[in-house]
């Protein structure tokens, strides 16, 4: 079951990523450029969806944790979408800190056989980093929620 799980979370981000590709850069090289190896999703009481995992790329790679939060508390059902906030903080292995806060939509996603994705945040975020070149960038970013089986994504290019 476990082995399934793990196939399962590496074709739904591929299939995640190359879905939302990164725009083309012509030109210079994005200063984040972030995506996830994989995701653990924990749904509090609040209302909120958090997913925690490994993120790799620019500018440094390490653990991250999302948190995604609906205006109204509740997260839509599948075919509605409305306003929510997003928190993505990413922790380097030599210290550095990442955060980006910003504003976008959830939108319940409908669940079938072959696919996981419940629910798909987008949004536009500004970040707050130790790395001086990465404070203040702005871009956008997506946290993805596959709550039927307990596993998310999240990735951010700035723009």
């Amino acid at each position: 079951m476990r082995t399934s799980r793990i196939a399962l979370a590496a074709a739904l981000a591929a299939t995640l990523t190359a879905a939302g590709a990164a725009p083309a850069f012509a030109g210079q090289r994005p200063k984040i450029a972030l995506s996830s190896d994989n995701g653990t999703l924990a749904l509090p009481a609040d209302g909120s969806a958090v997913v925690t995992g490994t993120a790799s790329g620019t500018p440094f790679a390490g653990t991250y944790t999302a948190v995604v939060s609906a205006d109204d508390g509740t997260l839509p059902e599948p075919g509605e979408a409305e306003p929510a906030t997003a928190t993505v903080r990413v922790e380097g292995t030599r210290g550095q800190v990442l955060v980006l806060t910003g504003t976008g939509t959830v939108t319940g996603e409908w669940v079938g056989p072959n696919a996981a994705l419940t629910h798909k945040f987008v949004g536009r975020y500004a970040a707050e980093s130790t790395v001086r070149r990465v404070d203040g960038t702005d871009g956008w970013y997506s946290v993805g929620i596959a709550a039927t089986l307990g596993l998310g994504y999240s990735e951010a290019y700035d723009s």
